[in-house]
């Protein structure tokens, strides 16, 4: 990365602490979407030291007992020594809440490193990656969810984490990453078919072909689909930036917000 990434990125994360910190202050306490039960998943952590069982909704601790704890157990030594008296519950909820901000910092990094990787022309590079940042730092339901105690920007930021290293894997590819991001692609597909969700695999397995370890051809074990390796050298930009345009495309697709018939690389 280059200094003036890093002073888009200074000036976007600035954008975005301020406009997050007004949601921040002008939500009213307690009204965000499942706010009250994330806050007891960290108040239970706090005085329990162990992680809460999910009996169902309306029952147990919380309802949102299920959910991964990364977020909870980062969030825990901010307000730790709030949450033992009641009193001080909103001064950690708004503590949490601005700790939820950083993780949504995270997101709008992580869109600014993915646009500076996979824009090509270097004289457009620096304007398309503060685009980039400053739609996600100013997005509304962007804002709303680093404006609540919830694990959704924590969850965002490792999304954008995982998409920035698919990307790295793909540009600076090696035998080892090629075998790693097989074992990604393989235990991915396993997990959707175990979990019993329609999905359409195959939309995305071919485009993974030409990165795999020592293949001629690839053939997804879901689909009547075949698709052939005619190089193992690094992708250029262009294939990258097709590669993650279809991947966001299948995931929008299967997520109900847009219907895609059919990919069409981003150029």
């Amino acid at each position: 990365m280059r200094r003036p990434f890093w002073l888009a990125a200074f000036f976007v994360a600035v954008c975005h602490l301020i406009a997050a910190s007004v949601y921040l202050w002008r939500f009213p306490a307690w009204r965000a979407p499942d706010e009250g039960a994330h806050f007891a998943y960290i108040v239970h952590l706090a005085q329990t030291r162990s992680l809460p069982v999910f009996e169902g909704m309306g029952r147990g601790v919380t309802y949102e007992a299920h959910q991964p704890p990364l977020y909870y157990l980062t969030a825990l030594p901010f307000v730790a020594s709030l949450l033992e008296d009641k009193a001080h519950h909103q001064t950690a909820l708004y503590l949490l809440r601005f700790f939820s901000t950083l993780w949504g910092l995270a997101v709008v990094l992580g869109a600014m490193g993915l646009a500076w990787m996979l824009h090509a022309d270097p004289q457009t590079r620096l304007p398309a990656t503060l685009l980039a940042g400053l739609f996600a730092a100013l997005l509304p339901m962007h804002l709303l969810v680093c404006a609540s105690v919830g694990n959704d920007a924590a969850a965002g930021a490792t999304a954008t984490a995982t998409l920035l290293w698919l990307c790295l894997l793909l540009q600076r590819p090696s035998s080892e990453q090629r075998q790693t991001l097989t074992a990604a692609l393989a235990a991915g597909v396993l997990w959707r078919f175990l979990a019993g969700e329609e999905q359409q695999p195959h939309l995305l397995a071919p485009r993974f072909a030409r990165f795999m370890p020592d293949a001629s051809q690839f053939t997804h074990p879901f689909a009547d689909k075949k698709a052939t390796c005619l190089s193992t050298s690094p992708p250029s930009h262009d294939e990258v930036r097709d590669f993650v345009g279809h991947l966001l495309g299948s995931i929008f697709a299967d997520s109900g917000l847009v219907a895609v018939a059919q990919h069409r690389p981003l150029r």
